[in-house]
């Protein structure tokens, strides 16, 4: 209950107990034996405002063993998930989270250990372990006088926690033995393996000069250049834009020939004169614009690669020119 004396606690201790109840029935203030196990299996789990889920043990003996299944935990506003004893062995915490563990205000897991006595073992399996940043909220298996603890945590990521060797107000994986560093605990991360490169293309070395890309305006080079445009329906407005479809196409045409029956009886003197006449009238092979833009049909065919209708321009760059 949030701002009570006595908050919410489940528990498997051994507690120390008041003296004038020891004295009255002749027990030692503080127990010997070992604290009792406790196992949780739920789906969402929250331990907050000074809430607590313990095996504690406040005598000589070691604490018991504490277990925790769930979807998600939540550790928050000075809530405790502990494993700890006064001066015997410190317990063991395994966490089997699904998805997060959250922790932040002040939340804390701990399996420490007072007097000469050992800390205690945390196993925690977790997607994600999140603690708030500055939220001095702590993962420990430490030790007074004896050997630190084992954490291991197994997450695809661990964020707002860094392992240290002492406690800090901020966020803290620590396994230390106080006044013995040289006996300090084991902490094992462990993350799958991602490459951070896969995927990624290397790019060149040598970077493209994209001057070197553009066409390059070939009247400018000097002599010996020309520009030749080929086709049917005649010139695009400017050589930067396309032919467009107002443009006229222009088929080539055969002759049609005469009919036979149609001539009629003559002399011979006029039949050659007709014949004569024939022969100097040439078909149209194709058709030009001139300068002044009007079509005039030509006895060759401006498609033919043979056809002389290019004359050279000014400043050695050839262009096509109508013939005269």
């Amino acid at each position: 209950v949030p701002g009570s004396l006595n908050p919410s606690l489940i528990s498997a201790v051994a507690n120390q107990l008041d003296p004038i109840v020891a004295e009255l029935f002749g027990l030692p203030e503080r127990p010997f034996g070992d604290s009792g196990s406790v196992t949780i299996t739920t789906r969402n789990f929250k331990v907050s405002d000074g809430g607590e889920v313990s095996v504690r043990n406040d005598g000589s003996g070691s604490a018991g063993g504490l277990t925790i299944n769930a979807d998600s935990i939540l550790v928050s506003n000075n809530g405790k998930i502990t494993a700890s004893t006064f001066s015997g062995n410190g317990g063991t915490i395994r966490l089997n989270v699904q998805n997060t563990l959250t922790l932040n205000g002040a939340g804390q897991i701990n399996s420490t250990a007072d007097g000469t006595g050992d800390g205690g073992q945390i196993d925690i399996s977790s997607k994600f372990v999140i603690a708030d940043p500055g939220s001095n909220s702590d993962i420990i298996a430490n030790a007074f006088g004896g050997s630190g603890g084992a954490i291991s945590i197994s997450s695809q990521g661990i964020f707002g926690l860094a392992v240290r060797d002492a406690l800090t107000p901020d966020n803290d994986i620590t396994a230390f033995s106080e006044l013995e560093p040289a006996l300090n605990g084991q902490i094992s991360l462990s993350s799958p393996e991602v490459d951070p490169g896969r995927g990624l293309i290397e790019l060149p070395s040598v970077v493209i000069d994209p001057n070197a890309l553009i066409a390059e305006n070939v009247c400018r080079r000097g002599t010996q250049s020309e520009l030749a445009v080929t086709g049917r329906g005649g010139l695009p407005p400017t050589s930067a834009d396309k032919l467009t479809s107002p443009a006229t196409t222009v088929d080539l045409i055969e002759p049609a020939p005469l009919p036979q029956s149609s001539i009629p009886s003559s002399s011979a003197s006029e039949i050659n004169e007709e014949e004569a006449i024939r022969q100097s009238v040439l078909p149209a092979q194709g058709w030009v614009l001139n300068e002044q833009g009007e079509l005039l049909l030509t006895e060759y065919n401006p498609a033919s690669p043979d056809a002389q209708r290019w004359r050279p321009y000014s400043s050695g760059c050839t262009v096509a020119q109508v013939p005269e």
